[in-house]
C-alpha cells in the first residue's frame, strides 16, 4: 500500500485512491485492512469533493473493473452517511449549496455513463435515491426537468440512466394522492405521456439490448405510478388504454428459448403482468361508493382489458417452462384465481379449465429435473428446502394451490369430478412416472382445506381415494412417492379412515432410510395423533423411538417445524410417559440451541438457524411445564432440569452478544417460574433483581415478555419479590416505559405490571415496604395517567390505556390508602372517577366500590388536616357510582342496562384476585390451588363489599366538611342508595 504524501492535489488523490481500492479486495488480510485505513484517511482529507472523485473513478473505462465497482460501494456508503443518517448516528459536517449542487450532478453523471455496466449502475443508482427522498422536490427541484432531455438521448447510456433516476422519483410517490400534490401532478403531466412514447418504440425493437433495457424501465415506471391511489392522469381513459396496449403488446412477444435478451424480456412480461392483472382486485366489479372516473375506469378495464390480459395469462400458462418466469406464473394464477368469481370472464375461462389445470396447475405441482436429483444427493437439504417458508415466497407451486382452491370452492360442479378422474386416473395407471404421481398426489393433497371444511359434507370420493389408491403407495419403492404420500396422509388426518395410516406412517418414520420420507412422516405422524388421540396409548411403548428419531431429525434437517411437531408430540402424550426423558431430552435440546446461539454467524442467519433456535424452547418449556402436572413422577427432576437451563438463562441475561435471545430466556424463566417447587432455588431466587436491572436498559423491547415472569413471582413468592430496591427498580422501569414514545402499544404491558405488583401484595408483606410501594405506583401512574387524559377522548387504545391506569390506582388505594392521599395528585381523581369514566363498566365500577371503601375506612381524625381536602374531592366520585348501581347512568359499552343491579350484589374482587392463584408457566394459564402454592400474596378475601361500602358512607356521610363539598342532587341519590334494599345489608362478623 503507497504512503500517503502530505500534500497532494485531487489528481494525486484519485490516483492514492485507485491503489487503495485495488488492495481493498486483495487475498492478504493485513494488506486489505491498510487499504481500508488508506481510503478513510484520504476520504477524510478529501471531504466533500470525496464523492466526485470516486465517482470519476468509477467513470473512468481504464481503470479495472473491480476497483470501479468497489469505488461505487465506497460512493454508495457515503451518501448514505449524508443523506439516510440513522437518528443514532453522528451528524455529519455541514456541507456549502455549491458543493452539494456539484455532488448531485457528478453522481447523476456517473450514472449515465456506466448504465451499460450494471454492478456499477445499481451501486450508483442506490445512491442517487439516498439524495432523492431526502431533499426531492423541496430542496432538488430542478432534478426532472434537468433529466428529462436525456430521456430521448441518441447515446443509449445517457436514455437508460435517465430513466433509472426518474423510475427512483416514481418510486418515492407510489401510494400517494395527488389532491394536493403539485410536484406529483407536475411529474405526472412531464414525464408519463414521453415514457409511453419511448415504450412503443422500443417494443417495435427488442432485438437490441437498449431497447429491451428502456422497455423494462419504462414499464417499472408505469408500475409504480399506477400503484393505488390512481392519479386522475392515468385513470383518464386515454392514457389507459394507450398503456395497457402497450403491456399487452408485450406480453404477446414469444421469445425462443436460446434469445440472447431472454431473460430481460421475461422481466418486462413479468412487469406487464404486475401493472395489468392487480387492477381485476380493483376494478372488477362497479361499486355505488366510488367516484365516476373509477366507475369508468372498471367499465373500460372489464370490456376492453381483462379479456386479452386472460387471452395472455392463457397463452403463458401453456408455455415451455424454459421461456416463463416463476414470477410469471405467479401472476398468471392470481389473476386466474380472481377471473374465477367475474361471470364475465369466467365465461370465455370455462372451456379452457382442463388446460389451466393440466398444463398449468399439475404441471406446475410436479418436481422438476433438479428437485428429484436433489432429493436423490442430498435428502436432507431436499427437506429443509420443503419446510422453508422463505423458499415458496417466489414459488408459483403456492399460486396453482390457490388458483385449484378457488375453482373447487367457487365453481364446484365445473371441475371437481375432473379432478378426481385425473387423480385416479394418474395414481392408477402403470404407466404414469414418478413425476406425474408426484403431481397428481399435490393436486389431492391442496384440495384438503376445501374438501374437509364441512366435515359432514365430505364427498365419498375423497375417502375411497385416499383408501385405494394412495394408503397402498406407501409401500412403493420411489422415495418421492411415498414422501408425496405421507404429507397427503397428514393433510386428511381429519377422516376416520385416516386411523388405517397411522400404522405404516409408524412403520416409514422407524425404518424408511430416505431423510425426506421420515421428515414428512414425522410431521404426518403428529397430525393423526391429534386427529385420533386414542392411540397415543397404544404407542406409549415405543415413545423412546419416537423422541429418537425427533432429536435425530433436528440434526440432519434442522428446521423450526421439527421442533414444533416435537412439542407437540411432548404435550400429547401423557407426562408420565415423557417424564423419564425429559432430562435427556432438555440436555440435547439445549445443546442445540447453545451450538447456533452461542456460536452465530452470518452463514447461520443465511441457513435460517435463528428459526431453529428459537424453536427449541418452547419445546423446552412444554418440558418444565410438565413437573407442574399433578399426575407426573416428576418430583426430582425439575432440578436437574433447572440445572441444565440455569447457565444457558445466565448467560443470556448478563451478555449484551445475546441480547436478541433475550425473549427466550424470558420465555424459559416463565415456565421455571411457574413448575419450580417452593422455596426457589438461589438461582431464581436473584431472577427479580436481574430483571429489574435489565429493564433499566432493554425493558421497553422485551416488557411484553417480563409480565409473565414477573407475576408468578408476585403470585408464588412474595416475600422474595416485594424488597425495597426490586420493587422500586421495577416501578421506576415501568414508568419509563409508559412515559416513552411507544406508551400507547407497551405501556399497557407495564400497566399490567404495576397492577400485579399491587394486587398481589400480601398482608405478610412488612408496611414500610406496602407503603414505599404503593406510593412509588401511585406517583408514576398518576403521572402518566393525567399526561395520557387529553388524547383519551380521540384514541381508543389511548383511552384503553387509561382505563389500565385507572385500575392500577385503584390497587394502590386498597393496598395501602394513606400512602395513596399522601401521593396523588387531586386532578387525578376528578378524571379517574368523575369526569373520565364514561364507559363505566361493572369491572370497573366494582373496583372503585373497594379503592372508595378503603378511603372511607380511613378514621377522619387520621387523616392529616391538609388531606382531608383532597380525600373530599376524592370521595366527590361516590354520587355517581351510587347513580350507576342505582341504574341512572346508561352503559355506553353495551346500549343497554340489563344487568344493572345485579353484577355488583354480593360481590368481590373476581378478576383482579381469584381465590385460586394465576400461574403463567408460558404456556396456557392454569390454576394452583392454594395450598400448592406458600406465601402467594394473590389471597383477597370475598368481602360483602356493599354493606361494607355502606357502612362506612353512613359514617362518613355524617361529616360537616364532607357535606358540605356535595349538591342537593348529589345528596339526594347517596340517600337513595343508602335506602335501596340491595344495599342495606351487614356486614358478616368474620369481616
Amino acid at each position: 500500500v503507497m504512503a500517503i504524501p502530505a500534500q497532494m492535489t485531487v489528481q494525486d488523490h484519485g490516483v492514492a485512491l485507485i491503489a487503495a481500492l485495488a488492495n481493498s479486495f486483495h487475498g492478504d488480510m493485513a494488506r486489505r485492512s491498510l487499504a481500508e485505513t488508506d481510503i478513510n484517511g484520504l476520504e477524510n482529507k478529501l471531504g466533500d469533493t470525496a464523492v466526485p472523485v470516486l465517482v470519476d473513478i468509477v467513470a473512468e473505462p481504464n481503470v479495472d473493473l473491480c476497483v470501479r465497482q468497489a469505488a461505487a460501494l465506497r460512493v454508495k456508503a457515503l451518501l448514505a452517511n449524508r443523506f439516510a443518517r440513522r437518528s443514532a448516528d453522528e451528524m455529519p459536517s455541514p456541507i456549502s449549496s455549491a458543493d452539494l449542487m456539484h455532488i448531485r450532478q457528478k453522481v447523476v453523471w456517473g450514472v449515465f455513463t456506466t448504465s451499460h455496466i450494471r454492478s456499477l449502475l445499481v451501486q450508483l443508482l442506490e445512491g442517487v435515491n439516498y439524495m432523492i427522498r431526502a431533499d426531492y422536490p423541496h430542496d432538488w427541484p430542478d432534478l426532472v426537468p434537468s433529466i428529462i432531455p436525456y430521456l430521448n438521448d441518441s447515446n443509449s447510456c445517457h436514455s437508460v440512466g435517465a430513466l433509472g433516476v426518474l423510475r427512483l422519483v416514481y418510486r418515492k410517490f407510489q401510494h400517494s394522492k395527488e389532491e394536493g400534490n403539485p410536484e406529483l401532478t407536475s411529474l405526472l403531466s412531464s414525464t408519463l405521456p414521453l415514457i409511453e412514447r419511448i415504450l412503443a418504440r422500443d417494443l417495435q425493437s427488442l432485438n437490441l439490448p437498449e431497447s429491451l433495457e428502456r422497455a423494462k424501465l419504462c414499464l417499472k415506471i408505469y408500475h409504480h405510478a399506477i400503484r393505488q391511489p390512481m392519479a386522475n392522469r392515468i385513470r383518464d381513459q386515454a392514457s389507459f388504454t394507450g398503456w395497457a396496449n402497450l403491456c399487452l403488446q408485450s406480453l404477446a412477444v414469444q421469445p425462443e428459448p436460446n434469445h440472447p435478451g431472454l431473460c430481460t424480456i421475461q422481466s418486462i412480461q413479468k412487469r406487464a403482468l404486475m401493472c395489468l392483472t392487480p387492477l381485476l382486485s380493483y376494478y372488477g366489479r362497479i361499486i355505488e361508493s366510488q367516484d365516476q372516473a373509477d366507475k369508468d375506469l372498471t367499465m373500460l378495464y372489464m370490456t376492453s382489458v381483462a379479456p386479452l390480459v386472460l387471452d395472455s395469462v392463457l397463452h403463458i400458462i401453456q408455455r415451455p417452462s424454459t421461456i416463463v418466469s416463476r414470477t410469471m406464473l405467479q401472476s398468471s394464477f392470481s389473476f386466474l384465481g380472481n377471473a374465477v368469481t367475474h361471470a364475465m370472464l369466467y365465461s370465455r375461462l370455462r372451456p379452457h379449465l382442463q388446460t389451466i389445470v393440466i398444463d398449468g396447475i399439475f404441471r406446475t405441482l410436479c418436481l422438476t429435473e433438479e428437485e428429484v436429483e436433489l432429493f436423490a444427493e442430498d435428502g436432507a437439504e431436499f427437506a429443509r428446502r420443503g419446510l422453508d417458508a422463505s423458499e415458496a415466497f417466489d414459488d408459483p407451486r403456492i399460486n396453482a394451490c390457490n388458483l385449484l382452491i378457488d375453482l373447487v370452492k367457487v365453481r364446484t360442479s365445473d371441475i371437481l369430478s375432473f379432478i378426481f378422474e385425473l387423480v385416479t386416473g394418474q395414481l392408477s395407471s402403470p404407466n404414469s412416472t414418478v413425476l406425474h404421481i408426484d403431481g397428481a398426489l399435490s393436486i389431492f393433497g391442496c384440495l384438503s382445506r376445501v374438501l374437509l371444511a364441512k366435515p359432514d359434507q365430505v364427498p365419498p370420493m375423497v375417502s375411497s381415494i385416499l383408501l385405494t389408491n394412495i394408503l397402498p403407495l406407501l409401500y412403493h419403492e420411489s422415495g418421492i412417492v411415498r414422501c408425496r404420500c405421507v404429507w397427503v396422509l397428514g393433510r386428511f388426518a381429519a377422516l376416520p379412515c385416516s386411523e388405517q395410516a397411522i400404522s405404516p406412517i409408524f412403520d416409514l418414520l422407524r425404518n424408511d432410510a430416505s431423510i425426506p420420507v421420515v421428515t414428512a412422516a414425522s410431521i404426518a405422524f403428529a397430525d393423526l395423533l391429534r386427529a385420533h388421540p386414542h392411540a397415543i396409548d397404544e404407542l406409549q411403548s415405543y415413545l423412546p423411538i419416537i423422541l429418537g428419531q425427533y432429536t435425530s431429525l433436528i440434526d440432519s434437517v434442522g428446521n423450526e417445524s421439527i421442533l414444533s411437531v416435537l412439542e407437540d408430540i411432548v404435550k400429547r402424550f401423557p407426562p408420565a410417559a415423557i417424564a423419564p426423558f425429559a432430562v435427556r431430552l432438555t440436555e440435547k435440546l439445549l445443546s442445540v440451541y447453545t451450538s447456533i446461539v452461542f456460536s452465530y454467524n452470518d452463514q447461520d442467519l443465511e441457513d435460517g438457524k435463528e428459526f431453529v433456535a428459537m424453536g427449541v424452547i418452547p419445546v423446552i418449556v412444554a418440558l418444565i411445564s410438565c413437573c407442574s402436572k399433578p399426575d407426573t413422577p416428576f418430583s426430582g427432576l425439575y432440578g436437574p432440569i433447572e440445572g441444565l437451563c440455569a447457565p444457558v438463562v445466565a448467560a443470556l441475561l448478563t451478555n449484551e452478544l445475546y441480547i436478541m435471545q433475550l425473549e427466550s430466556a424470558l420465555d424459559l424463566l416463565k415456565a421455571m417460574s411457574a413448575a419450580s417447587p417452593l422455596p426457589f432455588s438461589p438461582f431464581l431466587s436473584a431472577i427479580p433483581t436481574r430483571l429489574a436491572v435489565l429493564g433499566q436498559s432493554h425493558g421497553i423491547d422485551y416488557v411484553n415478555a417480563m409480565v409473565g415472569v414477573l407475576r408468578n413471582f408476585m403470585a408464588r413468592n412474595a416475600n422474595l419479590f416485594y424488597s425495597e430496591e426490586t420493587t422500586v427498580s421495577i416501578i421506576n422501569m415501568c414508568g419509563y416505559i409508559m412515559k416513552s414514545e411507544e406508551a400507547v402499544h407497551d405501556g399497557k404491558y407495564a400497566a399490567q405490571i404495576l397492577e400485579s405488583m399491587a394486587a398481589f401484595c400480601s398482608p405478610s408483606i412488612p408496611e414500610p415496604v406496602r407503603i414505599s410501594l404503593a406510593s412509588n405506583i401511585t406517583r408514576v401512574a398518576a403521572e402518566v395517567f393525567i399526561v395520557s387524559i387529553p388524547d383519551a377522548a380521540e384514541d381508543f387504545s389511548v383511552e384503553v390505556f387509561c382505563s389500565m391506569l385507572s385500575n392500577v390506582l385503584a390497587h394502590c388505594a386498597i393496598l395501602s390508602p394513606v400512602a395513596f392521599l399522601s401521593v396523588c395528585n387531586p386532578d387525578v381523581f376528578l378524571h379517574l372517577w368523575y369526569n373520565f369514566s364514561t364507559t363505566v363498566t361493572w369491572e370497573l365500577a366494582e373496583l372503585n366500590m373497594v379503592a372508595l371503601t378503603s378511603l372511607l375506612s380511613i378514621p377522619w381524625d387520621c387523616v392529616q388536616p391538609a388531606q382531608r381536602p383532597l380525600l373530599s374531592k376524592i370521595l366527590l366520585a361516590i354520587p355517581k357510582l351510587c347513580r350507576y348501581i342505582l341504574g341512572e347512568i346508561d352503559n355506553d359499552s353495551d346500549g343497554s342496562n340489563d344487568e344493572l343491579g345485579r353484577g355488583i350484589v354480593g360481590g368481590g374482587l373476581k378478576d383482579i384476585a381469584p381465590d385460586q392463584d394465576w400461574i403463567s408457566d408460558g404456556e396456557d394459564e392454569y390454576y394452583h390451588s392454594d395450598d400448592e402454592c406458600e406465601d402467594d400474596g394473590a389471597e383477597m378475601p370475598d368481602l360483602n363489599l356493599q354493606a361494607l361500602f355502606t357502612s362506612n358512607l353512613q359514617r362518613f356521610a355524617q361529616l360537616q366538611e364532607w357535606q358540605c363539598s356535595l349538591s342537593e342532587d348529589d345528596r339526594q341519590v347517596i340517600q337513595s342508595y343508602m335506602a335501596s334494599p340491595h344495599f342495606r345489608q351487614e356486614p358478616r362478623q368474620d369481616q
